[in-house]
C-alpha cells in the first residue's frame, strides 16, 4: 500500500506513521516546500517515500523536461526519485 500525495498538501498523519510508501507530485514545487514536506514526514518518523520530477504541462516536450531535477532532488534530499511523464510523441 502506498500514498500518493501532492507536496505541500494535507496528508494523513496516521498513514505516515504507518510507514506507508509515499508517492509525492512534486508539480510545481520550490525546492524549499518539497524540503518543508519531506522535513514533516521524517519527523513522523517515515523515511519511505520517492520524489518524481513531475511535469505541468501536457504533453510535454524532451526539452522541458528538467531531468537533472530527478537527481538534485536525490542528493539534496536522500530519497528515491523518478520521473512523471506525459511525453509528445510525432506521428
Amino acid at each position: 500500500m502506498y500514498i500518493i500525495a501532492e507536496i505541500g498538501s494535507y496528508f494523513d498523519s496516521d498513514k505516515v506513521r504507518a510507514k506507508k510508501l509515499i508517492v509525492f507530485a512534486t508539480g510545481t514545487s520550490t525546492m524549499s516546500e518539497i524540503n518543508e514536506t519531506i522535513r514533516a514526514i521524517r519527523s513522523l518518523g517515515n523515511e519511505d517515500h520517492i520524489l518524481p520530477q513531475c511535469i505541468t504541462s501536457y504533453p510535454s516536450h524532451f526539452e522541458n523536461v528538467n531531468i537533472r531535477a530527478m537527481k538534485s532532488m536525490g542528493e539534496i534530499f536522500d530519497v528515491l526519485t523518478g520521473y512523471s511523464e506525459h511525453p509528445f510523441v510525432r506521428q
